[in-house]
């Protein structure tokens, strides 16, 4: 895991994230494989992360104006800028939402200039400059999408806010925001009780159920906020695959809840408030529980039992769970 600090920002970038951009930059090609040809691959994946930073970078800073601190995480098919629930008012909702296409076309169309109106000195470097200005404008433009999870169907729905929404819905006879927004890009997650201690028996699924996990495991992991790295928090993991040697042998939190599993990872808040995040690879949703999303039976540190219950436009799911404490990790000095 790739990890370091811009203005401020904590970035971790998976690997994941560097191997989809090396198959997307032709690294199976024949043609790639000589000097030449890998360094074509290598300036094409330079490209795609410098873009997709500076379009997390938008959102990032843009929340961090308002005064919610962030962290950045790259992965698979592209990231995310990640804030404490319930920092912004919907317009400012809507004003993080839009800042990291908008810095990703800016990029493009700057990037395009120079393309056009300056002599490169090598055609490596053409390539370079032609790949920067393509996958920012490409990617943005995709981005903006009025669909959930892309940053178009959060733009749609913070401009329309609850109430328009379930007027709207009303209207044109929708009974479900997933149908409103794009059903091939809606996340369902629906789940069976666990059955016992640390197991589960739960789906979840993307892109109208074409891209499905079955989840087995749930467990508990404290550590470090990813915010404030004084302060302590809970977080519930469910996943598809037995992570339990894989977090215990994990140096820090970080490793423990962002590890290559499909699933769901959920932090625990002391005010009352969870926020989480969902994946099937390719896709991704994170969001904010609603009031009473979480209910606790057992609340202790070693075990926590209850049910978990999210409902709304990205993800649905009915989740009883049963996770023992794997890990805990102590804060970096």
């Amino acid at each position: 895991m790739f990890r370091f600090q811009i203005f401020g920002i904590p970035v971790q970038v998976q690997p994941f994230f560097w191997i989809v951009l090396f198959f997307l930059g032709g690294g199976l090609r024949e043609q790639s494989w000589n000097a030449l040809g890998l360094l074509e691959v290598a300036l094409f994946v330079l490209a795609g992360f410098l873009s997709i930073m500076v379009h997390e970078l938008g959102h990032a800073l843009t929340g961090k104006a308002f005064g919610a601190p962030t962290a950045i995480t790259l992965h698979g098919f592209g990231g995310y800028a990640s804030f404490p629930s319930g920092s912004f008012t919907r317009k400012q909702n809507f004003a993080v939402t839009f800042a990291g296409p908008a810095a990703q076309i800016a990029l493009g169309l700057a990037v395009l200039g120079l393309h056009f109106f300056l002599r490169m000195p090598s055609p490596a470097l053409a390539g370079f400059v032609a790949d920067l200005a393509w996958i920012s404008l490409v990617w943005a433009v995709i981005n903006l999408l009025p669909v959930v999870p892309l940053d178009g169907g959060h733009l749609v729905l913070s401009a329309l806010g609850p109430a328009r929404i379930e007027a709207d819905w009303a209207l044109a006879g929708v009974n479900d925001t997933n149908d409103y927004l794009g059903p091939a890009y809606a996340l369902l997650i629906y789940s069976r009780a666990l059955t016992s201690c640390g197991d589960a028996t739960q789906g979840l699924a993307f892109i109208d159920k074409a891209l499905r996990v079955d989840l087995k495991h749930a467990y508990v992991v404290v550590g470090p906020d990813t915010f404030e790295e004084n302060k302590t928090t809970r977080r519930l993991v469910f996943a598809a695959d037995d992570l339990r040697t894989t977090i215990a042998a994990c140096k820090d939190v970080r490793c423990a809840t962002t590890i290559s599993s499909d699933g769901l990872v959920l932090d625990l808040d002391d005010a009352g408030s969870s926020s989480y995040w969902a994946h099937v690879q390719p896709m991704q949703y994170s969001g904010s529980l609603d009031a009473g999303g979480l209910v606790l039976h057992i609340d202790k540190p070693d075990r926590l039992t209850g049910t978990l219950k999210i409902d709304n436009s990205g993800v649905t799911s009915t989740i009883e769970f049963d996770a023992p404490l794997v890990k805990s990790f102590g804060h970096v000095e």
